[in-house]
Order: structure tokens, then sequence, then C-alpha cells
């Protein structure tokens, strides 16, 4: 039997929610049946374990649509040839060239899947830039551009799709886990904790890159005012980013270096995930994020910003918070007075976030 050839549309390996889920899949869906490849400008992906492991082909282009049109065309219909799917991943639009060529190469199957509900970039007028572009071309979408409409949430899908795309013709595709990567584990619990020296801690947790989505200044501000109060907690940072020096001169500022821990990027995140007490996500927009269904894999109750979807909440450790310093201040401080954590391995499978089983549903997409 010809395997179901896949091309995923990445932009840069390592960059976080998307380039993580399609490594999920890789890992897990029927590799006998299934060939998964990879379209990006990004060489690194040659450069990473999973290539080894997975061994999927690079397919690379060049050209932006906005800049030549005929190259991204030729580029396009040289990488598609041969392909069954076209699955492209992303946040946002700033065209859909691409999608367009597929279809008039009648390729099977092009799925366009949501993966965020706003514009991660630093810089504010680049930023406004590019959201005036994805309004554009949010309008001008619609069913001729591709066969299937995907998204990690509705609230990312109400941010990639207009009017054009029916909300019934929008597959929630979720953001699963291995459960068993990321179960509540006393014995890594202390192992990482004796390791950073944070035995006697209340750890305040956060994992993810160091960008503007993530908000790690409303969380360093909230942190340095709860200490003040009660200097038994300590912050532990995971992840790195363009802005992680400005976060670390901000902690300097505030004279808090003692209190908080950066650890950068770890591939084994989950074990440090064990010795947090309390997770935090102050983001200013998420698609729905995998990192939420991990800490609450880990039996974490879980502090996040209300601009975050509430379909994230799948244990009833979630407590949404506005964006308010001194709400978070007053959380954090009433958190540290601690909780039962609990298993809640079987929640987060009952609630479909067990990778095992959302591959399976990945897997008849692409064949149905």
């Amino acid at each position: 039997m010809n395997k179901v050839k896949v091309l995923n549309k990445l932009q840069k390996v390592k960059l976080g929610g998307m380039t993580n889920y399609v490594f999920g899949n890789m890992k897990y869906i029927d590799r006998s049946r299934f060939q998964m490849d990879i379209l990006s400008k990004d060489k690194n992906f040659l450069e990473v374990d999973e290539y080894k492991e997975y061994g999927y082909k690079l397919r690379l282009y060049s050209a932006k649509e906005r800049d030549n049109r005929e190259l991204l065309i030729k580029e396009m219909t040289e990488a598609l040839e041969g392909y069954d799917v076209f699955h492209i991943h992303t946040g946002y639009w700033l065209g859909f060239l691409m999608e367009e060529v597929a279809m008039k190469m009648g390729i099977k199957k092009v799925i366009v899947h949501a993966h965020n509900s706003g514009i991660g970039i630093n810089d504010a007028e680049t930023r406004e830039a590019y959201r005036k572009l994805h309004e554009y071309y949010k309008s001008l979408f619609s069913l001729r551009e591709a066969t299937h409409f995907c998204a990690c949430s509705k609230e990312a899908a109400d941010w990639l799709y207009g009017p054009n795309i029916p909300r019934d013709r929008i597959i929630i595709l979720k953001n699963a886990i291995e459960v068993e990567r990321f179960s509540y584990s006393i014995q890594k619990r202390e192992e990482i904790r004796k390791e950073l020296d944070i035995e006697n801690k209340f750890v305040i947790g956060h994992s993810g890159r160091f960008e503007r989505q993530k908000n790690h200044i409303l969380l360093i501000n909230s942190f340095a005012k709860a200490y003040k109060r009660n200097s038994n907690i300590h912050l532990l940072l995971l992840g790195t980013g363009l802005l992680e020096n400005d976060i670390k001169m901000q902690i300097e500022e505030l004279g808090i270096q003692e209190a908080v821990t950066f650890v950068g990027w770890k591939d084994n995140s989950e074990d440090y995930m064990q010795a947090f007490d309390l997770f935090t996500l102050p983001s200013l927009f998420e698609g729905l994020p995998i990192v939420l269904i991990e800490a609450q894999t880990a039996g974490l109750k879980c502090l996040v910003s209300d601009h975050v979807t509430n379909e994230a909440d799948i244990t009833g450790n979630v407590q949404y918070l506005p964006l308010d310093e001194e709400v978070w201040v007053r959380e954090i401080l009433k958190a540290s007075a601690g909780y039962d954590r609990i298993n809640t391995d079987t929640m987060v499978r009952n609630a479909g976030y067990d990778i095992r089983d959302q591959i399976k549903v990945l897997e008849n997409l692409y064949i149905e």
C-alpha cells in the first residue's frame, strides 16, 4: 500500500507550539501508512534530533508572496509535486498564494490550521502593519482556497477565519500531549528542586518564549510585589527568546535576582514542571496553549490570563485573571498557602488530550 504523503508547512524550528505539534504527530502517526515531511525556509530543520529520529524530508522555499509571486508559484509547484496532503500551520494571514497553488495542482487535501489568536511580533509598528494585512486577507479567504479548515480552539478559528468560512466547516484539532510524560511525579519534583536548591520554596513557574505575547513584564512585576510580602516564594522561568535580556534587566532593577531562576530551554521541560507549585500564563493572546495542558497534567493549579480561551480548562484547576498586577499579586499570595495536588491523567484523557487518541483523528482527516 502506498503511503499517504503529507507536507507540513512551518515557519521556524523550535519556535514553539506549531513545531512541537507537528513533531508530536510525527512520533505517534502510523509511519507504515503516512509519510510526514516539512516545508519551510528554515534549514535548521535538518539540525535537530527529530530529523534523525523521524527521517522527514525538508522542502525549502525562499520567496515571499508580497515580493515575488512568480518565484513562489514555481517553488511551491516543485515542492508539492507528489504529495496527497498539504497541511499549512499558521497564526495569521500574510496571503494565501500557497493554498491557491495547491488547489490548482489538485492536491487532495489542502488543510489550513489556525494555531494562534494574535500576532506575536515585538515591534509595535510592524505588528500593526501585519495586523492590517491579516484582516485584509482574512476578509478575502474563502472555501475556494482549501479543502479543510482546522483550528486548535474556537478562539483561534475566529481569529483566522472570516465570514466566508461557515463555522460548521471548521474542525477543532486538539493540542494533545503525551499524558504519562507530564503526569505528576513526586520523585522528579524532589530531584529538580534539590538540583536548583529550591527545596523549601513555594515555586511559581512559567514555561514559554521570551516574547511580547507571553507578557513576562506583568509576571515579573506581580511576582516582585508578592515577594515583598512573602519571601518564601521563588520564580522559575523556562525558555529563551528575544526579550530574555530585557526581562533580566527588569529583574535586576527590581532587586529580586536571588528569588528568580532562569533555566533556559529544556528538552525535559516536564521534569521542571514537576518542581513548580503554581503555573502562571499571563499571555496577551493564545490559540490553545499546549503548555497549559501540560501544566494541568502535572496536577498544577494554574493562574492564566483571561485572554486565554476557557476551552483550555480541562481539569478545573485553571483560574482566569484580568491583566491587572494587583489581582495577580493577590492570587499568587493566596495560592502560596498551598493546595492538594492530585493526579489528573484521567481527566486529561477524558477531555481528548491524549496524543494517542488525537493522532487517530488526524489520520482519519488525512485519509477520509
